[in-house]
């Protein structure tokens, strides 16, 4: 069979991830999305005008995703880490153990990564057979990293178990740590400025973003990110 060359770039909706401490915008940026629905698993959207809905297990996720109500344009995960939970809780149950590290060998890990990709792979369909924008959030952790080059040193990341980070940050077109800005004076103290901002430029965290030509920082508004 003969493939199509493709020029050029192709439009299609985002994949983005939003992740931070808590208190940083994360979820009121989400909320600013074009007609999105919360899959609030960590149910904490009740203060946001939007619609949502809470599954309590990792197939009602899928669910939703895979028979998705067409009158949203943006489908909204929040957060990772809690559905990571639904997820672990899953294939214990699979396994019929009571704990994802009864599992020998790592291998409970291993399958956890597997239900993501499913996951991930239904969010694809909805992109390309609905023109759905996909919006997860997150919360970060602080992890060590082994530098080859030189000294290690500490980066936020997100807060998922390690071996499914980089599935989640390879799949993403858009990585933005969401912060509060602040400066450091002369004694090396820190002052907010109470702007709340995301990063698209790795630093201290992880982020990164496929768009050629975006600013390493952004206001923590859709508007802002549209643009």
């Amino acid at each position: 069979m003969k493939l199509q060359v493709i020029r050029g770039p192709v439009r299609t909706p985002d994949r983005v991830i939003v992740y931070g401490r808590p208190g940083t915008g994360k979820s009121t940026f989400a909320s600013q999305a074009p007609s999105a629905l919360f899959i609030d698993v960590e149910r904490g959207s009740s203060n946001l005008d939007v619609a949502r809905i809470h599954p309590t297990t990792f197939q009602q996720v899928l669910d939703v995703v895979n028979d998705w109500p067409t009158e949203f344009k943006t489908c909204v995960i929040d957060t990772l880490d809690a559905l990571e939970k639904l997820i672990f809780a899953h294939v214990c149950t699979e396994a019929a153990v009571e704990s994802i590290e009864a599992i020998p060998y790592g291998k409970g890990y291993m399958r956890a990564s597997e239900k993501w990709s499913d996951l991930l792979a239904g969010l694809d369909r909805l992109r390309s057979s609905n023109g759905v924008e996909v919006l997860l959030l997150a919360h970060s952790v602080v992890r060590q990293v082994t530098n080859p080059a030189g000294t290690d040193y500490s980066r936020f990341e997100l807060g998922v178990h390690a071996k499914s980070v980089g599935l989640l940050m390879g799949w993403a077109d858009t990585i933005a740590y969401a912060d509060i800005e602040h400066s450091v004076t002369k004694d090396e103290k820190l002052i907010s400025t109470g702007r709340h901002v995301l990063r698209l430029s790795p630093g201290a965290w992880e982020a990164k973003c496929r768009t050629k030509g975006a600013p390493s920082v952004i206001d923590t508004s859709f508007e802002a990110y549209a643009k």
